[in-house]
């Protein structure tokens, strides 16, 4: 069996955030990671707004094939931007930079520390890599294998002038590292806990928090302060000094100061900046302020009295614990505290002049479970969260008299109507919600989150206001990023409203998750494409082929739709419901109709047929433009007020909307020159600002700036780093946007073939042109006005510019500027689809591609029937090898010549025209997106009235449009459907057999591409704005069927998976359906102050609690409680009065919807509920765990109630001896796991009258099993400490064969086979081929190994081992939840036949994927196709994609690490490459690019489901 693994939906839950100056230097960005996706947002303010609100705006985001487990910035000298520092697991760092002229990370230095030496005999390090930055950014510090210190030095690196540097700083540098053995340092320094650098240093100083004998719980009674603090002086000179081999190694660093005697619990530190210095140490119960003279401290609870024997100052009113918070500087004496509760506290370091007085700890809000904190700029903070939303917040100083609690945790941002659902709570401190134009809709509540700032003192430098008081902050909610993770336990269900006539029936199920944690808790249903709810289904116009919605005399509304049929049109008219018009004003409904819109805003209606332009009002036709003879129109793109057409000679016309005296008209505008062979077209209307031309003056600074650059490196021609030539050699390879960096002029021209010395044929002078303002004009601009805080960006207001694109049959895009209709653009290879197309300057006449000419037919001797000898024609004999090889090469140059051919081009600014992209179409109708941006750097004066714009394509996943949809008619529909405002966003929706949208929210800007597999094909689509329903759609699919649908409520689309998130405010922990009541059986979790002690006899009967004294300080334990539910899923809320609650200090370890045998039940099976529980009580008591069925009852709904028709009733309780640990149901009896003291057992029991359990059979476990997974009666029994086992339930009369009936038994478990390696489980299921089954199984480093059960190798003792069939590693993803579901295959496919079950996953990052098993011949293509695609990929971060799937391990075993998986996401990056590399690397697989093509949809075809 060959198995594919593919990621469809990249993670959501961000593990880290930092503030860096990354894009251009000046203005602040938030750059998050998730999982292996780096995204850099901008901080964004809307230009004139009173309020001064920002927002967070998506810029750009990357992959990278490795897990950053750190993430840091410097700005060392010599460059305009900062750097990004990566830490990866086994002590690699990765330094990158972004380079603004491909947009893409550029690596700039490389440092492995994975030797034998370093790593001291071990095999990895387990401990995560944080590294921590100077602060004067001389170098960086970071801790590997626990006693190994790595210091890199910046300010001694080699610096040459980078080749086009955009500014006048930027250089190619080289970093030096050094390792320092903190064993040898003279003073004693043991496990390492936390290192920071401190400021107001001349040498870098490097504070550590050690402790020399680490403490334990036993400990703590004899020694409590066992941590110190030790500050050690870093001279970057002697480190990175060269010496000879034979020369002694540098002296180890000297400790400039020490302190000892901290509690054992402290875990962190945070420096403070000068004047004050020092440095804060936080611990669990205590707080130091330490420097090499001072020591201050606050305790934080009740405990700390006994955690510390040192003098601590208390604190009235306060009792919390810092037990895994995340800190922040927010001004040299403030620190802000994000609490694993979601509690926002704020330290103040008190102070006068140079003296600290002491520390103080305030509450300032209640917010979400946050994963990282960072500043933002000067006034902002991010709060990243992996379990809810993460928060962008305002702070404001204020009196501390005047702080208020203000709970934030609900505040979902600008852009989340129905993110988290409505909320019934009453109680929430803040309960508000956003509009989605940003508009706020809440109450007067609003003022405490969203008001204005607070006028008042501002916050001095010692924590004392102006007027003398000390100084807090106030807290304001400003934006969120949603984030659906960390996904539990998935459910596959079906929805409320059924099977849609002539949809998909898979359309009918859907997935429900559980998500987030404790008061973040939700229920998503989660989406893999998106869904419609459907308002309308007509099948009566089978004929329609294309359609538009248009408006008339200025209405909010549409208020017509125009159906274009082969021969005639028809019009409806759009009221409640849809009329037609049998006798329409002004429309000419006696042909068909090629495009229909509106112009002047909403005023006119434009209808184009294949001779006539007409403009209608809402009562007759005002003008009627005329083609000529012979003339007719095949295309048409409008961009208000302008109007062009393609013809079907191959040739343009554009007109302007102009209103005279008389009405409206068509003015029309010059022709462009060469105005042939012109194959498609688009009008974009500009509001970006990102279309501005260069004018000379700009070209003259850029030269200077240039020469200045140069002089300033010395021309010294220092030679890089091996690291930095390595990454240059990568980026060779990359495709066409990769082998040319574009950093020079003549290299654009050698890279296009454009001749430098040629001259233009007409001058281009910028004299008429409007040049845009630049952003850095902008925020000057603001910051002279009064901004105190120009590292905003400014989101200006700039007036629309109209730009005319045109690709004609030699595949060259141009770009002209209107109306002056002059080229300001033009890629002349643009048919290659390159990675990255910029502006050519001058045109070359290219002629058409020609095939060579046909060769005269070959004739071969061969011998006949007879055995004569015969001349035959080559093409004639079978076996000539060369004349298939010769109709092979013409069938791919056939196809290459389709591909280079585009036929259709839609430009389209996203995100309310702040993101200009180029939709495009070839003729083997393969979509390709390229984004647009801006490139300011060129400096010859060629580039003189030239746009200042390039093109890069966007990684998205594959689209194709069918062909035999595409050339339904002669006059093809348009399969580029602009749409304004659904849901709160804008795109392009893609009319093909596999629709899909492309979406952008209008808050954050962020471009998703989601999938439409509800109706299959869908021929032609338009927005409808109807008086009921302002966000819906109207579209026809294949069949024929017309539906206006619109998007599911509180569907939030800007996530990578589309979901509806329902809050519930608890901990979900297991989520099921039952098909029965068709509702979910949920179990939740919350917790709850404890404040007694329960005692247990020997018989387990409950004794009397003993009731513990907590001090008023001292913060109570917390218990978890355990409770059943019901959620129905037609209001998506949980069913009132269902709860059930397990008993106290019982914890739910095991849960399913199982089938048992029951002779009540009509279908024999009845489902039930099981729940299994271990009770937590102390290694002291028994455990007795308690295995519980419950069953779904229909009883009589209360008044006004519907979903409460059903009710959880009890069937029958039984008490184990040992904790239940996994249930599940085989063959009607009930299976489950039991951790007992005498050893884990393996139970199967028989359900006698639903009132007791019989046991029939058992097996003995291993450890502590979680996983049972059932297939017949094969069930996978997979332990978390343990082995993989393979068992079979076994009936009476095969016992009887194989000798093994005992007595009275019938039925017995037997072992299989099991693995030969312990790991740990993860998730596991059966994987099902044909007649092939196999066990697949994934653990904690993410490694998903196949087992397969053969007797006839001998290394598996007669089939007792399974077999290891293959090992692979799905990367970042922790997969916890897998569901088993049927492919489909297409129907024309040789494998339809073919039963075979795939996995779909979900894990705690928020991704998604599968895992299938493909044929031999795909996976043999997919294997040759992963090793040839490498050298044309470009290694971001210096990280290897094979060595990012590789099997993984925690220790170093003999494991046989066979591969018969295959990553699915070489096909993504395939398609990223021009079309030659594509060509090049598909004939070095042996194949084409179709049946690639073919391969990859034949993958997707089979797994779409959801």
């Amino acid at each position: 069996m060959f198995t594919v693994h593919r990621e469809t939906h990249e993670p959501s839950a961000v593990r880290h955030a930092v503030q860096a100056r990354f894009l251009d230097g000046q203005r602040v960005n938030l750059v998050t990671v998730q999982g292996n996706v780096l995204s850099v947002y901008n901080l964004v303010q809307a230009q004139g707004a009173a309020d001064k609100r920002c927002h967070l705006e998506a810029d750009i985001s990357f992959t990278l094939d490795g897990v950053p487990q750190d993430v840091a910035t410097v700005r060392p000298r010599g460059n305009s931007r900062d750097l990004l520092i990566f830490t990866f697991k086994d002590a690699r760092v990765a330094i990158v930079r972004f380079d603004p002229k491909m947009r893409d990370l550029e690596t700039v230095s490389l440092h492995a520390f994975e030797d034998t030496d370093t790593k001291l005999g071990g095999w990895h390090s387990e401990q995560r890599l944080r590294v921590c930055v100077d602060p004067l950014h001389r170098c960086a510090a970071l801790m590997v294998y626990g006693c190994k210190l790595i210091v890199i030095s910046f300010s001694s690196g080699t610096a040459t002038a980078a080749p086009e540097a955009d500014t006048q700083e930027d250089t190619e540098q080289s970093f030096t590292s050094r390792v320092i053995d903190l064993l040898s340092l003279p003073s004693t320094i043991g496990r390492v806990d936390d290192m920071a650098f401190l400021d107001g240093y001349d040498v870098p100083c490097l504070a550590i928090l050690h402790q020399p004998r680490p403490a334990w719980v036993g400990h703590m009674a004899k020694t409590k302060d066992t941590a110190h603090v030790t500050a050690l002086s870093l001279a970057l000179d002697e480190m990175t000094a060269r010496r000879a081999p034979t020369a002694p190694p540098p002296p180890p660093p000297p400790v400039v100061w020490h302190q000892e005697n901290l509690p054992s619990d402290t875990f962190a530190l945070q420096p403070v900046p000068a004047p004050l210095g020092g440095v804060v140490v936080i611990g669990v119960n205590v707080l130091f302020y330490v420097t090499q003279s001072l020591v201050r401290s606050l305790a934080l609870n009740g405990y700390s009295r006994a955690s510390t024997n040192a003098p601590i100052q208390e604190q009235t009113g306060i009792s919390l614990d810092l037990d895994g918070a995340h800190h922040a500087l927010l001004t040299p004496t403030q620190i802000l505290f994000a609490l694993p509760s979601g509690d926002i506290h704020l330290l103040t370091i008190v102070c006068t002049d140079v003296t600290v007085d002491g520390l103080r700890m305030d509450k300032l809000a209640t917010s979400v479970i946050g994963s990282d904190i960072c500043t933002l700029g000067r006034r902002h903070i991010f709060i990243a969260s992996r379990h809810a939303t993460s928060l962008l917040l305002e702070w404001a100083p204020i009196p501390l008299s005047a702080t208020t609690h203000i709970d934030v945790s609900g505040v979902s941002g600008r852009d989340d109507a129905g993110l988290y659902g409505t909320s019934s709570d009453s109680t929430a401190a803040l309960n508000t919600s956003a509009s989605r134009d940003g508009s706020s809709t809440g109450g007067d509540d609003l003022d405490d989150v969203y008001g204005d700032v607070v006028d008042g003192g501002t916050t001095g430098a010692h924590g004392i206001g102006s007027g003398g008081r000390v100084m807090t902050v106030k807290l304001m909610a400003r934006d969120a990023l949603p984030t659906v993770a960390p996904i539990k336990s998935t459910a596959v269900g079906t929805s409320a409203q059924g099977v849609v006539p002539h949809a998909d029936p898979r359309s009918q199920y859907e997935l429900v998750s559980c998500i987030g944690h404790d008061k973040n808790g939700a229920l998503a249903n989660i989406s893999y494409s998106l869904k419609p709810q459907v308002l309308l289904t007509e099948d009566a116009l089978s004929s329609v082929k294309d359609c538009w919605a248009v408006h008339s005399n200025n209405s909010k509304h549409h208020t017509h739709v125009v159906f274009s049929k082969p021969k005639k049109t028809m019009v409806f008219r759009v009221a409640g419901d849809f009329e037609q018009l049998r006798h329409p004003r002004g429309f000419d409904t006696e042909a068909s109709t090629v495009f229909a819109g509106n112009v002047m805003g909403r005023q006119l209606v434009l209808q184009v047929t294949a001779k006539h332009v007409m403009l209608l009002d809402d009562r007759d036709c005002v003008f009627d433009e005329r083609m000529k003879k012979g003339v007719r129109i095949t295309k048409v793109s409008v961009a208000d007020p302008y109007i062009a057409l393609l013809l079907n000679d191959a040739t343009t016309k554009v007109y302007e909307v102009k209103k005279s005296k008389s009405g409206f008209f068509l003015h029309p505008l010059p022709y462009i020159s060469p105005n042939s062979d012109v194959l498609s077209l688009s009008v974009l209307r500009d509001t970006s600002g990102l279309f501005s031309l260069y004018s000379r003056e700009q070209l003259q600074m850029n030269a200077s700036v240039r020469t200045t650059t140069a002089q300033a490196a010395g021309g010294k021609g220092v030679p890089a780093s091996n690291a930095t030539h390595a990454n240059s050699n990568g980026d060779k390879g990359s495709g066409d946007g990769d082998k040319h960096d574009g950093s020079d002029d003549d290299d654009d021209d050698n890279l296009y073939s454009a001749d430098v010395d040629a001259k233009p044929a007409s001058p281009m002078h910028p004299d008429n042109t409007t040049t845009t303002t630049q952003a850095t004009a902008t925020a000057t601009a603001s910051a002279a006005n009064g901004d105190d805080d120009d590292e905003v960006h400014i989101r200006a207001v700039h007036e629309p510019s109209y730009w005319l694109f045109t690709c004609d049959k030699n595949g060259v895009l141009s770009i002209f500027q209107v109306p002056d209709m002059r080229e300001v653009f033009c890629c002349t290879v643009f048919s290659v689809l390159p990675n990255v197309a910029w502006d050519s300057v001058y045109r070359k006449e290219i002629g058409p591609v020609e095939l060579e000419p046909e060769m005269p037919l070959k004739r071969a001797k061969t011998m006949d029937e007879k055995g004569q000898s015969v001349f035959v024609e080559a093409d004639e004999e079978a076996d000539d090898e060369s004349g298939s090889a010769q109709a092979e090469e013409d069938e791919q140059d056939r196809l290459q010549r389709k591909e280079m051919t585009i036929v259709e081009l839609l430009a389209i600014g996203l995100g309310r025209g702040s993101r200009p992209h180029l939709f495009l179409r070839n003729e083997t109708q393969h979509v390709i997106v390229y984004e647009i941006f801006t490139s300011s750097y060129k400096r010859h004066e060629k580039y003189e009235g030239r746009l200042q714009i390039r093109l890069r394509k966007r990684h998205q996943h594959p689209t194709w449009i069918d062909e035999r949809l595409a050339q339904s008619s002669s006059i093809p529909p348009a399969a580029f459907r602009p749409f304004a405002d659904i849901s709160g966003c804008d795109g392009v929706f893609v009319c093909a057999r596999r629709p899909s949208w492309f979406m952008c929210d209008h808050t954050h800007k962020v471009v998703r591409h989601h999938a439409m597999r509800f109706d299959g094909a869908v021929q032609c689509f338009t927005q409808l704005k109807h008086a009921m329903h302002t966000s819906c759609f109207l579209y026809f699919t294949g069949k024929g069927v017309m539906r206006m649908a619109t998007t599911a409520a509180g569907q939030v689309l800007s996530t990578p998976l589309p979901s509806r998130r329902t809050p519930i405010k608890a901990s979900a922990c297991y989520v099921d359906f039952d098909p029965e009541s068709g509702v979910y059986v949920v179990v939740l979790k919350h917790k709850e102050p404890c404040a007694h002690l329960p005692k247990f006899g020997p018989p387990m009967e409950e004794a009397p609690a003993v009731d513990m004294k907590f001090a008023s300080d001292e913060p109570l334990p917390q218990r978890e409680r355990y409770s059943i539910c019901l959620f129905s899923c037609e209001d998506w809320q949980l069913v009132p009065n269902s709860p059930v609650e397990i008993p106290a200090d019982h914890h739910v370890t095991a849960f399913k919807v199982i089938n048992i045998s029951s002779e009540r039940h009509l279908t024999g099976k009845k489902p039930c509920v099981a729940v299994g529980t271990t009770p937590v009580l102390g290694e002291r008591n028994l455990e007795r765990g308690l295995l519980q069925l419950y069953d779904v009852l229909e009883v009589v709904p209360e008044p006004g109630k519907p979903t409460t028709k059903n009710r959880l009733k009890l069937m029958l309780s039984s008490d184990e001896t040992g904790a239940v640990t996994a249930l599940n149901s085989i063959e009607g009896y009930v299976i489950g796991a039991l951790a007992r003291r005498d050893g884990p057992k393996i139970f199967v029991w028989r359900v006698e009258d639903d009132e007791k359990l019989q046991p029939i059979a058992f097996l003995e476990g291993s450890m502590f099993t979680v996983t049972l997974k059932v297939a017949l009666n094969f069930v996978i029994i997979g332990d978390y400490m343990g082995r993989v086992m393979l068992a079979r339930l076994i009936k009476d009369e095969t016992l009887k064969i194989l000798n093994l009936s005992k007595g009275t038994t019938s039925q017995a478990l037997l072992q299989v086979g099991r693995d030969v390696a312990p790991t740990s489980v993860y998730a596991a299921d059966f994987i099902v081929r044909g007649a092939e089954l196999h066990v697949l199984f994934l653990d904690q480093h993410a490694n998903m190994t196949i087992l397969a059960f053969d007797s006839d190798d001998p290394t598996t003792r007669g089939g007792r081992i399974l077999k290891r069939h293959s090992v692979y590693n799905t990367g970042h993803q922790r997969i916890v939840a897998l569901t088993r579901l049927q492919n489909v295959p297409p129907r024309n496919s040789r494998n339809a036949t073919v039963d075979a079950h795939f996995l779909t996953y979900q894990t705690l990052e928020g991704g998604a994927g599968y895992i299938t098993s493909i044929p031999e011949d795909i996976f043999r293509r997919l294997m040759l196709l992963q090793l040839r695609l490498l050298p044309h990929l470009k290694f971001r971060a210096g990280l290897h994609p094979s060595a990012f799937k590789k099997y993984k391990s925690a220790s170093l075993h003999m494991v046989h690490q066979e591969v018969r998986t295959i990553c699915a996401d070489v096909y993504t990056r395939l398609f990223m490459l021009d079309l030659d590399a594509q060509k090049e690397v598909a004939r070095q697989v042996g194949t084409t690019t179709k049946q690639l093509c073919d391969d990859f949809l034949f993958i997707e075809d089979s797994v779409a489901w959801f």
